[in-house]
C-alpha cells in the first residue's frame, strides 16, 4: 500500500537488515563456477583426498572469503549461506573417500566431515582472511608461513550445529 506496510515493503526492510548480502551471494556464485570447472578431477576416486582438498582450497574456497576484511557484522543469513555452500563442497570431497558413512551407516555431521578430510570451518576461513588484511604494523608480526597449510595449525571445535572457532 501507499504507507509501506505491504509485503514488498517488509521484504525490502528485511533485505536492508542484511548488509553484505549481495557480496556473499557473488562470492558463492564465483566459488560455485570454479567448482563446476573442477567437477571431473574432484570425482576421480583415484586422486588422493589430500590432492582433491588442495584443488578445492586453492580454486574454490579461496574465493569465498575475498573481501572479508570489509564485511562487518555479517547477518546470520549470510553465515548460513556461506556454511551451507562450504559444507556442500566438503561433503562432495568426503563422499569420494570411500569412508563417508560413519558407524551404523549414518551420514556424518559437519564437524565429522571437517575432521574426516582435514578441513577447517568457514568461520575460520573468514577469520584468516580478515587477519591477513591487517597491516603488519599493528603491534605484532604474523608468523612466517602463516596461511601456507592451515590444517597443520587449526583445530576445529563446536557443537552438533557445526564448528565455531579455530586456533590460528
Amino acid at each position: 500500500g501507499p504507507h509501506g506496510h505491504g509485503l514488498q515493503a517488509r521484504r525490502r526492510r528485511r533485505r536492508e537488515r542484511r548488509p553484505n548480502e549481495k557480496e556473499i551471494v557473488a562470492r558463492i556464485a564465483s566459488a560455485s563456477a570454479a567448482l563446476a570447472r573442477i567437477r571431473r578431477p574432484l570425482a576421480n576416486r583415484r586422486l588422493p583426498t589430500a590432492v582433491r582438498m588442495r584443488l578445492v582450497d586453492s580454486l574454490v574456497m579461496n574465493r569465498l572469503p575475498c573481501g572479508a576484511a570489509a564485511w562487518t557484522n555479517l547477518h546470520a543469513w549470510c553465515w548460513t549461506k556461506l556454511q551451507a555452500f562450504h559444507m556442500q563442497v566438503l561433503r562432495r570431497v568426503a563422499e569420494r573417500t570411500g569412508k563417508f558413512k560413519v558407524d551404523g551407516g549414518t551420514y556424518p555431521s559437519d564437524v565429522e566431515v571437517l575432521k574426516m578430510i582435514g578441513a577447517i570451518s568457514i568461520q575460520c576461513l573468514v577469520q584468516r582472511a580478515r587477519l591477513k588484511a591487517l597491516p603488519c604494523d599493528v603491534g605484532y608480526q604474523l608468523q612466517p608461513g602463516f596461511g601456507t597449510d592451515i590444517r597443520n595449525t587449526a583445530t576445529v571445535t563446536g557443537t552438533s550445529t557445526g564448528p565455531r572457532f579455530c586456533n590460528i
